[in-house]
This record gives C-alpha cells, structure tokens and sequence, in this order.
C-alpha cells in the first residue's frame, strides 16, 4: 500500500463489511477484513479463533459465480465464463450489485509487478531462470488462446486483453477450482 493510499483502503473494506451484512452475511468479531504490507488484502485473526468458529458467512446471491449475462458464453469453460462475468460486472461500474467486492479488487499493476505471468519474458528468465520462465510463458499463452477464445465467443463485445488478463489474475487468485 502507498502513502495516502490506506484510508482509501480502509474504507473500501468496511464498505465491502456493510455490503455484506446488508445482504445477510456476517463476519465474526474474531476477525477483520483489512489488508497487510506482507500479505495483501484479506481476512485476518483479530483475537484467538477456535477450531469449528464460524468466521465468515457469505450468502449464496452475494457469490460471484461462472454464469455471466452472455448467452454465448456457454462454450467456454468454467473458469473463462467466471472471468466474462467479473469483467461484466466491472463494466457496470458502481451500478453493479458487486460494486462494493470489486472496488476491493487490486489494480492491473499490482499483478504486473507481483505475477511472474504478466512480465515480460526477458524479466522472467533474467530474474527467476529458466524453469520458471518457461512456466510463465506456457501459462501467457494458455491466457492468450483462452483470450481468443472467448473474443470469439463474445464478438463486438470482446475484452481486451489487458482486461482480460486482470479479470483472469483476479480469478486465479481468488478462486478454488473453477475449471
């Protein structure tokens, strides 16, 4: 987090707390929603938690889910049609009923400084050798095809890649299976 950056943060958290008891969920006192320099935005213990403590509870119709508006998008596989929804949902702007998540969402930047994936390949290999330089290539262009994919699929209304790719960093990093 840079300087003057944190209340904006701050706020967005609780904004995203407000949001989600207005719609039925709850959030244990035993944590907080908050972000950390060492690891990012997340849930953290605010005292000691017991084994079998409900900490969070998050309403089935508050989940992002891999049903987006497009009805073409039923060719594409899982994890791409969670990708067209949360790119769908962004587009709405603060009209969106997930405005308040995905005010939460880091910016393209923060991935592209963190996420071997999103370096340019002479990055990679000079800084993390050889392995993981061509790791990081197969994954962009499994990105790229998955791209081209859903332009197909989407037409006129196809993202662009530098959206696609957040939306894709967005997923991978906030998702269990979704394949």
């Amino acid at each position: 987090v840079k300087m003057g950056e944190e209340s904006r943060h701050e706020s967005e958290m609780e904004g995203l707390d407000d949001w989600l008891l207005a719609h039925g969920g709850a959030c244990s006192r035993s944590v907080r929603l908050g972000e950390s320099r060492r690891s990012g935005r997340g849930l953290y213990a605010a005292r000691p938690v017991a084994g079998g403590d409900v900490l969070l509870v998050v309403p089935h119709a508050l989940l992002l889910t891999a049903t987006p508006r497009s009805h073409s998008a039923g060719a594409l596989a899982k994890t791409d049609r969670l990708i067209l929804a949360l790119l769908e949902e962004a587009a709405g702007g603060s009209a969106s009923r997930w405005a308040p998540y995905l005010r939460t969402l880091p910016p393209r930047r923060a991935f592209e400084e963190s996420l071997p994936l999103m370096w340019a390949q002479r990055h990679v290999l000079s800084l993390c050798g050889p392995v993981l330089a061509e790791r990081a290539a197969a994954q962009r262009a499994d990105l790229r095809r998955r791209h081209a994919a859903l332009c197909r699929v989407a037409g006129a209304a196809s993202p662009s890649w530098s959206d696609f790719s957040w939306a894709a960093a967005c997923v991978m990093s906030r998702s269990g299976d979704a394949s």
